[in-house]
């Protein structure tokens, strides 16, 4: 708000890109996102009023500035440091990780995002985390109906941006996580911070399989606008009410057959709802 009020109470989004220096179109995707939030759009508006953004647009400068692929000068990939980051040898994840902590012990964090490039699958896609998954629970005391519902939720993010954007493909999702990911930032974020809402965002370079050519800069700045779209219209459906999120919720339940309506324990077509195995061909 113009005035600054009511900034402590509002929840919080954390955005970041460019972990690997190589990977620029996640920058042209956080350059989307950025121009349609500091607009005078009302979707602007909105997103603005109601949450505060915090937004990295480059964790690895030293690697971007010279010139590596996916290093830092340490000759790390820094989204396997998260876990355990060095103040010494990982300064940008040791202190967005400060960061992040801080405010998810506020109880305000609802949403963090890790942009990226991919450089063997086609379109745009996000990578989750399964709720109930890698943490000390007894699997056999959760209600089937709050798993389900819990999957529905970490997975409407991702259903609503497929509705903005033609370039993103819901059916390459995933929310496996293999062991060689546990020191990612999405899976850290969610796991030991306690974030159900913990996304890598990744765009091919190999181009869009709905058009059969290649992205261009604007076709990732698009992805950044729809991301906003997506997030707007969610936090709309949760304000309006119970009915509404819940039908939304019902949606993704349909689409990707986690069992909410009918807990038959069927898997439908849509998003990758298996969590074993490796996350295939994954670039983050």
């Amino acid at each position: 708000t113009p005035d600054g009020g009511g900034m402590p109470q509002r929840p919080y989004v954390v955005i970041s890109a460019r972990v690997h220096p190589g990977e620029t179109n996640a920058s042209w995707m956080m350059k989307g996102l950025l121009d349609t939030l500091l607009s005078d759009s009302p979707l602007a508006e909105r997103l603005r009023r109601t949450y505060v953004f915090k937004c990295v647009p480059m964790l690895n400068p030293d690697g971007v500035v010279n010139g590596n692929y996916r290093c830092s000068l340490a000759g790390v990939d820094l989204n396997r440091t998260w876990a355990h980051p060095s103040r010494k040898r990982h300064p940008p994840i040791y202190f967005v990780k400060k960061m992040i902590d801080r405010v998810a012990r506020s109880g305000r964090l609802v949403l963090f995002c890790d942009l990226h490039g991919h450089s063997r699958k086609e379109d745009v896609f996000v990578y989750g985390c399964e709720p109930f998954r890698g943490r000390d629970v007894d699997r056999e005391m959760i209600d089937p109906r709050d798993e389900a519902e819990a999957r529905a939720r970490v997975r409407l993010l991702p259903f609503l941006i497929a509705r903005h954007s033609p370039a993103f493909a819901l059916r390459k999702c995933s929310f496996k996580v293999s062991k060689s990911k546990l020191g990612t930032g999405r899976v850290v974020v969610c796991r030991e911070l306690g974030v159900p809402n913990s996304y890598t965002i990744e765009a091919s370079f190999a181009g869009a399989s709905c058009t059969g050519r290649h992205m261009t800069s604007h076709d990732f700045e698009e992805v950044g606008h729809s991301f906003c779209a997506a997030l707007a219209e969610a936090t709309d459906a949760i304000e309006v009410g119970v009915e509404t999120e819940l039908d939304l919720l019902n949606q993704v339940d349909e689409c990707c057959g986690l069992g909410l309506a009918a807990l038959s324990g069927k898997d439908g077509v849509g998003i990758d709802n298996d969590d074993s195995g490796e996350d295939s061909g994954e670039d983050q």
